[in-house]
């Protein structure tokens, strides 16, 4: 059976140019009705008007989006993200946030769009999405993010910036489960600007085996209908799918526990061999009560 979005509104961050394009031309070709955000330029007049530019290739094969230029990283700016989609389509049944900032972009203006910009885009949209009982939202993570990069490279405010999408995207699962919204994270591996920096044969490798387009049946199956996969991680990269996961160990536990317990017994606290996946922080909690013998509070 082919998948379809027919009928439903997706908003896009980011959409203007890479992995962002990529999800909004996709939705598109399968029926959705697109909300292009991004900002008119990057700052040059190298790439004109993005957004616009990216519905024209929509509306040229036949399909529907608008345009929208807000700068994320402020609630007004989300909110008027959102009164677009809902003054265009009347309801918004997906949001992806994958707006981000050049490597070299500060730390403040790093966690201001790659971190806050979704915070607030969700907040902007949630009404919506509470009110009409439904709701897709993938927040863009990195493996960066989620595993650490070795090199010095500034990346500290970049990799605090996307685990953060992991906190949001696990913490909305949890909060819209019983709203019809699921919430996860995509953390790609993706030939987009991001890389310009790289050596110039790397940067090849990369265009060559890890193309945007093949991120985007990943992020549109989080975003349809029949998948029931809420407040997870999931990789993706060159073809690849998979679950990443944040898991606990059995752990060690002792009546009087010392720093010196711990520094004797450290296999113990990372051993993986037996661990758990608590789906909320209450599961976690009930986790570790069972295994203390505490009752409930």
């Amino acid at each position: 059976m082919s998948v379809s979005f027919a009928g439903r509104v997706a908003v896009i961050t980011g959409a203007g140019h890479g992995l962002g394009r990529e999800y909004a031309l996709a939705l598109a070709a399968r029926g959705a009705r697109v909300v292009v955000n991004d900002l008119h330029s990057d700052g040059d007049d190298s790439d004109g008007d993005a957004a616009e530019t990216v519905v024209r290739e929509i509306t040229a094969a036949q399909g529907t989006a608008v345009a929208d230029h807000h700068a994320v990283g402020t609630a007004d700016a989300a909110g008027g993200l959102a009164a677009t989609a809902l003054g265009s389509f009347g309801r918004i049944d997906i949001l992806i946030c994958s707006a981000a900032v050049p490597p070299q972009s500060g730390a403040d203006v790093t966690i201001g769009v790659d971190a806050l910009g979704a915070l607030h885009t969700v907040e902007a949209v949630w009404p919506a999405m509470k009110s009409q009982g439904y709701g897709r939202i993938v927040t863009t993570t990195s493996p960066v993010g989620l595993f650490g990069f070795p090199a010095e490279s500034g990346r500290n405010a970049y990799a605090s910036a996307k685990m953060a999408m992991v906190g949001l995207a696990r913490n909305l699962g949890a909060m819209g489960a019983a709203h019809g919204i699921h919430a996860n994270a995509i953390a790609p591996w993706a030939s987009t600007r991001r890389m310009d920096g790289m050596p110039p044969d790397e940067r090849a490798w990369m265009a060559r085996h890890f193309p945007p387009r093949l991120v985007a049946p990943a992020v549109l199956w989080l975003a349809h209908e029949r998948c029931q996969v809420n407040g997870e991680v999931i990789g993706a990269a060159g073809g690849r799918v998979a679950r990443i996961f944040i898991a606990e160990t059995r752990g060690y536990h002792t009546a009087g526990l010392s720093v010196e317990d711990l520094l004797a017994n450290e296999g113990a606290v990372l051993d993986t061999t037996e661990y758990f996946l608590p789906a909320s922080s209450d599961d976690e909690l009930a986790l570790i009560r069972a295994q203390l013998g505490i009752g409930p509070a």
